[in-house]
């Protein structure tokens, strides 16, 4: 960590450019990996036994292939338009977007369809993040340390002149598993409680799944599910480091 006294907001600030053009380049990135995830029936998005992502390719399953294209585009698209600071969708993928979610509201209020509520499967939790942690080992992901508690921690990878920060989490009672990746400058800024942190590339934590319009959530893991979690959640992890080196190629860090 380096720092040199500026403030986190003042830093935050000027690496403005260089997030833009990240931004720009993952929106890029993300339609066409749109384009892959649809022409391969969801197959990333699949490998999270969770509810939320189960209801949406449940519902997702009722269109056609083109319908399935365009809908997920027009999500993407309202996804991005905050990241970015300008409207990209077309009021008729603004109708898309309200159609769907209103079709996947509609699915989940349905136990019948959703079997929602459910309680979320007891699974031996010490046991499932050894696994994680060993699963994980060896897969290029960076450093290993804890987070503030025993169920969450992270792995830090040096990727040109940036970090990528990949955050893993196994606690809480209506969660099993979720992570994301945040993107850092190695500069710190001094926060207004006067702790130092990092600046942030990314806008928060992101995953190749989250910027599609999926969810990454694990709830409906069952013990004899493990091993096969553990797989997927390395394979859903190197999908978007693989794409990273080029996402911020010639970005600098520093903001000058």
């Amino acid at each position: 960590m380096e720092t040199n006294g500026r403030s986190y907001k003042e830093l935050w600030d000027s690496l403005t450019p260089a997030r833009r053009q990240f931004y720009e380049r993952l929106h890029q990135w993300a339609l066409a990996d749109l384009e892959r995830e649809v022409n391969e029936n969801f197959r990333l998005a699949r490998r999270v036994k969770g509810s939320l992502a189960q209801s949406t390719i449940a519902v997702a399953e009722n269109l056609s292939l083109d319908e399935r294209r365009a809908t997920f585009r027009a999500e993407l698209k309202r996804g991005f338009s905050h990241a970015l600071g300008r409207k990209l969708t077309s009021p008729e993928e603004d109708v898309l977007n309200e159609e769907f979610r209103a079709r996947w509201r509609a699915y989940r209020a349905n136990p019948a369809l959703s079997g929602y509520p459910q309680l979320t499967p007891k699974i031996p939790r010490e046991g499932f993040r050894k696994l994680l942690r060993d699963k994980m080992a060896g897969q290029r992901l960076g450093d290993f340390a804890w987070w503030d508690k025993p169920s969450e921690w992270y792995y830090r990878l040096r990727v040109g002149d940036w970090f990528v920060v990949t955050h893993i989490n196994t606690g809480g009672r209506s969660l099993q598993l979720e992570y994301g990746h945040v993107i850092e400058s190695p500069l710190a800024g001094i926060c207004p409680n006067g702790g130092e942190k990092n600046i942030e590339l990314s806008d928060g934590r992101i995953n190749c799944l989250t910027i599609l319009g999926f969810s990454a959530r694990w709830d409906r893991l069952t013990p004899e599910d493990l091993p096969e979690a553990g797989d997927d959640l390395v394979v859903l992890c190197r999908h978007f480091l693989n794409a990273v080196p080029d996402l911020l190629r010639g970005l600098e860090p520093t903001g000058v």
